[in-house]
């Protein structure tokens, strides 16, 4: 596959920057960024000003000579012995994806990708098994990485960039997109270990098949990502670091 960074001709003016299309490349990520991780985050719901858990989410990021693999385990609270568990693996530096699995009580999903996508979803709700090939002839992101791309990417004020996702489901597959619209420079207050000094980054994506509305918290230093808010449709969530 051959990687490439579009840069769109944009007239801009002044100090604005043109929109770049980013997809997986060996210069993507900073040297220090990728490395081993482990947290958890507590999901809650917004209802007005008032906040409900809806459960946590461990994130296990795994970085050896070539790959680099998140496993992400959610355990909803009113289900908390039936966890969700997503695992995706990438190859490195470039990000290029090479392995998506998910695993919940409505359904599994297997993807392997390459020149073909191939692999299968389980509706178990339908008892249905689609097997899935699909062809992609320009380059993009698995989608269950995308809130850690973002996270890991060198970012700065005034980015506006474009990643092209792929994302499966029944209803809509295929390519699809995520944009960061807007970074500042900004502070988080935590309740246990104070300010920190962090990037405020905005995106919009279309996976769910309208526009979802995020905003990250990411440490300037560490790239962790302390909150992340999101809009979806009229629901409104937040997962937030969980700090001992």
């Amino acid at each position: 596959m051959k990687y490439y960074l579009i840069l769109p001709l944009c007239l801009g003016v002044l100090m604005a920057h043109a929109q770049k299309t980013i997809v997986p490349n060996k210069k993507i990520l900073g040297s220090d960024n990728l490395k081993n991780r482990q947290f958890d985050l507590d999901w809650n719901a917004i209802v007005g000003e008032n906040k409900m858990n809806i459960g946590t989410v461990h994130i296990n990021m795994l970085k050896n000579k070539d790959q680099f693999t998140v496993i992400t385990t959610t355990k909803i609270a009113k289900f908390p012995d039936k966890p969700w568990i997503d695992s995706s693996i990438c190859a490195i530096p470039s990000l290029t994806p090479i392995y998506h699995s998910s695993y919940n009580m409505q359904r599994d999903m297997v993807l392997h990708f390459g020149e073909t996508i191939s692999g299968y979803y389980l509706d178990k709700q339908k008892d249905s098994l689609t097997h899935i090939s699909d062809t992609i002839t320009s380059p993009y992101f698995d989608s269950n990485i995308y809130q850690w791309l973002i996270c890991l990417l060198p970012l700065q004020e005034g980015m506006n960039v474009n990643l092209p996702l792929y994302d499966y489901n029944p209803s809509k597959s295929g390519l699809m997109n995520a944009t960061i619209t807007q970074i500042v420079k900004g502070e988080y207050i935590s309740p246990v270990s104070g300010s920190h000094k962090v990037w405020i980054v905005h995106t919009e994506d279309d996976l769910s098949g309208s526009t979802n509305k995020l905003v990250f918290y990411i440490d300037q230093k560490e790239h962790t990502l302390w909150k992340m808010e999101a809009t979806v449709g009229n629901r409104k969530i937040e997962q937030v670091l969980h700090e001992k």
